[in-house]
């Protein structure tokens, strides 16, 4: 017990001959010659009070102590301080972190795959993409969704990556872990990235049911375990929100989402972020070629295409950083509800 807590242990025990208030400001004092003293432990018994309540303590710091170097004897190591944890370590700024998932989500057509496409290219080459810092890193496509054949196809049209690695056999969740080829996968490739398309076809029987967030466990258990970070390709409901249970957002460390602006505009928005929150990135996509370009749009402007597509004021101030929103709410109140027809 240090010298702070045992005054404040002392002054809740020992009798006073003045009044405080909660912020121990005298606001009265104790007349004890007074026959209508108040009833208080005499001096006497509060010091033995005092004493016992430090014993008890020093009992305590013996224990901890004691235990403390039988804990470090053992190499027991189940708690550490939370400044020891490190930074998360960002493959793609705000977007994939190793040993941790992503979930990337949106209708279909968006551009989900082809994005990633871009993605793999961008981090095979240690390049930014739409202003996202990308570190140089090895890609997997686990293509469950898609024939191979097919993702072949998209990466033809786009030109991008120059080398894409696909699994060769499929990955399926088998009722409490992966098949184990999908471990094998890891563990002969080596890769920095793992990205899943898509989460429907794993093979889990009911996404809305909470225990298919088993899945997710598991899925970052393997990620740590391979130093790797998992992006999860994943659909929309008929409200525009991730499906699934509600579950899947808390086992995620971000999730990011493309939506459709226009025929051949898109958006990529943060939804949950545990880190690197970035500035919504406006995407110019051609679907018959499947180009994407960065659509080089000002702050006011994305702001407005997210009006456009009837986004709620509360929710679009919320997808960009903190030092962004004194802006982008004098943006939306510049153009109010009623205003958009």
């Amino acid at each position: 017990m240090n010298l702070n807590e045992l005054e404040e242990k002392a002054f809740q025990i020992l009798p006073h001959t003045r009044i405080y208030n909660d912020d121990k400001e005298v606001i009265g004092s104790i007349d004890w010659s007074a026959t209508d003293k108040p009833e208080i432990p005499f001096y006497e018994e509060s010091m033995e009070q005092l004493d016992l309540y430090c014993e008890l303590e020093d009992e305590k710091a013996i224990i901890r102590l004691g235990r403390e170097l039988e804990r470090i004897d053992k190499g027991i190591n189940l708690a550490i301080d939370v400044t020891e944890f490190p930074e998360p370590d960002w493959i793609v700024e705000g977007f994939i972190v190793r040993n941790g998932l992503t979930l990337l989500y949106g209708d279909s057509g968006t551009g989900k795959t082809t994005l990633c496409l871009y993605l793999a290219d961008a981090m095979s080459k240690g390049k930014n993409l739409f202003g996202l810092r990308c570190e140089q890193s090895t890609v997997l496509f686990v293509e469950n969704d898609e024939s191979g054949e097919l993702l072949k196809s998209h990466r033809d049209k786009v030109g991008l990556p120059n080398r894409l690695l696909v699994a060769n056999t499929d990955v399926i969740w088998e009722g409490k872990k992966f098949n184990g080829e999908f471990d094998d996968l890891l563990y002969y490739y080596v890769p920095d990235v793992v990205i899943i398309d898509a989460y429907t076809s794993l093979g889990i029987p009911d996404i809305t049911r909470p225990d298919s967030a088993l899945v997710l466990d598991e899925l970052r258990r393997l990620a740590k375990a391979r130093s790797c970070g998992m992006v999860v390709i994943h659909h929309t409901n008929l409200r525009g929100e991730q499906m699934g249970s509600n579950l899947h957002r808390a086992k995620m460390d971000s999730m990011v989402c493309l939506s459709k602006l226009s025929e051949n505009r898109i958006m990529l928005t943060q939804e949950k972020i545990r880190g690197s929150k970035f500035q919504p990135k406006a995407i110019t996509f051609n679907q018959d070629t499947l180009e994407m370009k960065d659509a080089n749009m000002s702050l006011k402007e994305q702001v407005q295409e997210l009006q456009g597509i009837g986004l709620p004021d509360d929710e679009i101030a919320e997808k960009f950083p903190k030092s962004q929103r004194a802006t982008v709410k004098r943006y939306l109140r510049e153009h109010p509800k009623s205003a958009r027809i």
